[in-house]
């Protein structure tokens, strides 16, 4: 049993470890923001996080279908930004937080979940932008 698993990690690409990165920063970006404060909160983007990962999960461990993983996870962070700024009162917060400009003192002072949900999103983003384009499975001779 063990060997089967360890052959099977052996197959893979660095594109699916990237990948497997990828759902984790989607897993971060989802239970950090349960915790926004409630202006910024849209149960849709729970839902299209959570959708998302949740395919992007199944998608992995398929071969045929490894390929498509790395694209849940970005259109599940897109869909999420998407929410996000169209929740009720989302220009209000920051438009607020942000009305004597944007500096690095303005933005600690955000509340963590904020800050992590935000970061987390960029990293997915570009992370799995990048990876839609690697290998996630290695060819017979490598």
């Amino acid at each position: 049993m063990l060997n089967k698993v360890l052959n099977y990690f052996k197959t893979k690409s660095i594109g699916f470890y990237l990948t497997i990165v990828c759902i984790a920063f989607l897993a971060v970006e989802l239970i950090s923001y349960l915790g926004v404060p409630k202006d910024l909160y849209n149960l849709s983007a729970v839902i299209a996080m959570a959708i998302c990962l949740a395919a992007s999960i199944v998608l992995l461990f398929f071969d045929v279908t490894v390929e498509l993983s790395p694209i849940a996870t970005l259109i599940g962070a897109f869909l999420s930004l998407l929410y996000i700024s169209k929740a009720e009162g989302a220009i209000d917060y920051l438009s607020t937080q942000f009305f004597e400009g944007i500096s690095l003192q303005v933005i600690f002072k955000l509340p963590v979940s904020v800050i992590l949900t935000v970061a987390s999103l960029l990293v997915v983003v570009i992370l799995s932008s990048v990876t839609m384009y690697m290998k996630k499975i290695k060819e017979k001779g490598e």
